[in-house]
Order: C-alpha cells, then sequence, then structure tokens
C-alpha cells in the first residue's frame, strides 16, 4: 500500500471483516488511513459481529446496504448454483444474509450439522468445534441456531411468547458469558438445558 502504484492510478484496496482484526493489525491500518495517498482508496467492509475502534471508524465514512428480501433471496440463489452449493438451510424462512448463508451452510456441510437437531447437541458440536479452532462464525453460527430454536419455539406456543422470550435473552446472555470468560463446557450446557427445561 505504501509503494507507488502503477502508471499512478486509482488504487482501491477492499477489507472485509474488518471488526475481527486483532488490535496490531488494526493500529497499522490506522497509521495507513490516518494519511493515505491520493491515489489510495480503503474500503472496508464491517458486518457488525462486534463494534470496530473508534480511531478507525472516526476516519471513515459509513454506508449501510440493506438488502429488500427479494434481492437477498436472488443472491443466494445465485450463489447456490454457481458455487454449486447443497443449501442445508432455508434461507427463505430465516432471515439470513448471503454471506453468513454460505459461512453456515458450509459449517452445516463440513461438520454433519442438522439445523433441526435438538438445539443442545448442535450447541454441544459447536462448541467443540470452536474449541479446537476459535473460529468466530462457529460463535455467529450458535446465536443463528438461537434464533432459528427460539423462533420455532414461539410458533409453537403463541400463548407463551413473554416467557420464551425470556428464556431467549437468558440463553443469549450465557452464551455470550461462555465465550468472554472461557467457562466451563459442561456447567454452561447444563445451564441452557436447564433453562430450556
Amino acid at each position: 500500500i505504501l509503494k507507488s502504484n502503477i502508471f499512478q492510478n486509482k488504487r482501491f484496496i477492499l477489507l472485509d471483516d474488518v471488526e475481527l482484526f486483532n488490535i496490531n493489525s488494526l493500529n497499522a491500518l490506522l497509521k495507513i488511513i490516518e494519511e493515505p495517498s491520493s491515489n489510495n482508496h480503503f474500503i472496508l467492509i464491517n458486518n457488525k459481529t462486534k463494534s470496530i475502534i473508534r480511531t478507525i471508524t472516526s476516519r471513515c465514512l459509513e454506508i449501510k446496504i440493506l438488502l429488500s428480501n427479494q434481492t437477498r433471496i436472488k443472491i443466494i440463489e445465485n450463489l447456490i448454483e454457481n458455487n454449486k452449493l447443497n443449501p442445508l438451510i432455508d434461507y427463505k424462512k430465516f432471515d439470513i444474509t448471503p454471506g453468513n448463508f454460505c459461512i453456515f451452510n458450509d459449517i452445516c456441510e463440513k461438520n454433519n450439522i442438522n439445523i433441526d437437531d435438538d438445539f443442545v447437541c448442535s450447541l454441544e458440536n459447536i462448541l467443540n468445534l470452536y474449541k479446537k479452532n476459535k473460529n468466530v462464525n462457529l460463535i455467529n453460527f450458535i446465536f443463528f441456531l438461537t434464533d432459528i430454536f427460539f423462533h420455532n419455539q414461539i410458533i409453537k406456543k403463541k400463548d407463551k411468547f413473554d416467557k420464551i422470550y425470556e428464556i431467549k435473552n437468558h440463553v443469549i446472555s450465557d452464551i455470550n458469558k461462555f465465550i468472554v470468560f472461557n467457562l466451563n463446557q459442561k456447567s454452561f450446557l447444563n445451564s441452557i438445558n436447564n433453562k430450556l427445561s
């Protein structure tokens, strides 16, 4: 980036998942975007899985891109067709971004996960995978599965919406605590099972 570009043409640097960069990468990025050359233009993609440090966001122009449901479905169908994917997630039923569809579908396929299986068993399998490689996509997948599970619970028991919503909040809180504080997995799963029963 610091070297001169060919024929002094404009150069666009695209950085995806900026929220996942470690602190050293963010500091290096900050140093470069503080004083960019006139030909360098940065596009930082933040998928909002966690916040970016303010010193970076203060130097950016934020553009939110929202897709209509029709466009979202069309993009996913193109991705399925072009990449010959076996869709294991009902992208029409659940509001899932095209990028997350590809990531979560890949997780399901590679790890033989069925999103309709028992929630706690699926949670345990994904947490075991997370312990091995610390892939944040697995945590995002856990939150997606949690949303699906409680969505299905609300459909089954419409009259208990408030109680289901309260339990969902507790489960999400427990998941966050498990990740942040690296809690004991067995105790965590027992706690989730108790809340669900």
